[in-house]
This record gives C-alpha cells, sequence and structure tokens, in this order.
C-alpha cells in the first residue's frame, strides 16, 4: 500500500523528531558533564537548560495529551531527585559541584528530567514491554551512571551503588509504564 503524500510528510515529521530529539538528549546530558568538569564555565548548564525548554516545548506544543505528559515528566524526575538524594544524604555517592545541601545538584535534576522526556516520547514501544524495559533498565542505569563517574562528575563508595541502581529503576521504570497505561490514559478524558 502506498501512501499519500499528506501521511509520508507526517510520518517522516515524527521520525525526524525522533531523531531530533535523541541528538537534544546527548547534548544536554554532555553539556550537563561539561559543566561539571569545567568548574569556572558556568554556560554549558545554561545551554542544556535552554535546550531542555526546548525540547520541552516543542513535544509540549504538539501532543494532546499535556497533562499525562507533565504528570509523567514530573514523577520520572521527582522519583529520580527522591533516589539520588537519598544515596547521597546516606553518603553512597558524592556529587562533584553540588550547589544543595541534601538533595541532588541541579546538573543532575537537569539530566533527569531530560531523561524523562526522551523517554516519553521514544518509550510507546517498551509501554507494552515491561520485561524488556526491566533487563535494559538493569543493563543502562549502571552504564549511564558509570560514564558519570568516568567524566568524575560523581564519586561512589563501591561499585556495587551501581547494580542498586540498576535493580531499583528496573522496578520503577516498568512501574511508571503501568501506571501510565493504567491510570493516565483517563485523565484526558476527565478534564
Amino acid at each position: 500500500m502506498r501512501l499519500s503524500y499528506k501521511d509520508y510528510i507526517k510520518y517522516n515529521a515524527y521520525n525526524i523528531y525522533i531523531a531530533l530529539n535523541s541528538v537534544c538528549y546527548y547534548c544536554i546530558w554532555f553539556l550537563c558533564l561539561f559543566y561539571v568538569v569545567k568548574h569556572n564555565f558556568p554556560y554549558y548548564l545554561q545551554a542544556a537548560l535552554i535546550l531542555n525548554i526546548i525540547q520541552y516545548s516543542i513535544y509540549f506544543k504538539y501532543t494532546n495529551q499535556k497533562l499525562k505528559f507533565n504528570i509523567f515528566i514530573t514523577l520520572v524526575t521527582g522519583i529520580a531527585v527522591c533516589i539520588d538524594s537519598t544515596f547521597y544524604n546516606l553518603g553512597f555517592v558524592l556529587f562533584n559541584k553540588n550547589d544543595f545541601f541534601y538533595i541532588s545538584p541541579l546538573w543532575v535534576i537537569l539530566m533527569w528530567n531530560n531523561f524523562a522526556i526522551t523517554f516519553y516520547i521514544t518509550s510507546t514501544f517498551f509501554f507494552n514491554r515491561p520485561v524488556l524495559l526491566s533487563i535494559l533498565a538493569l543493563i543502562f542505569v549502571p552504564l549511564a551512571y558509570y560514564y558519570v563517574i568516568f567524566f568524575n562528575a560523581m564519586y561512589i563508595k563501591s561499585y556495587y551503588i551501581l547494580f542498586l541502581y540498576g535493580i531499583i529503576w528496573s522496578i520503577i521504570l516498568p512501574s511508571l509504564c503501568y501506571i501510565d497505561r493504567r491510570f493516565l490514559n483517563d485523565i484526558e478524558v476527565l478534564k
């Protein structure tokens, strides 16, 4: 079956947006790390914040599920900040360039917000595959933290903490997808 011109443009526009979102994700991720590594150059964090706002605004403008999108991003970012802050206060991790005393630094919050936006946009594939999402979280969350440690942006007491992060997120991400499917789908109808 051949697509009409309008459908072809619409399909490719979505693919282009997904590609731009992925590029934006990695740009924000590395800008946050460069902010920590280059102590006297705060423009990296400002550029990451601007990119994050643009990334959020573009998707927010075109989605028809604005409230669901905001709740999901707030949940993921809030849970991530609570986990990182708890580990920080327990002494399991130490963040370089922490401007706050008891919560995660701004660059970590920005990285998690960036992840939440990207995950929501690109994860429709995972919403119906919780076991695969769990396995991928168990592998890639510790890997992401390892790279943050590699750039000397974070220090940990033991590498077992990375495994603990993987276990926690391999439970949380499928749970959030379940909450999204089960409860957040009805929000837009009630509005």
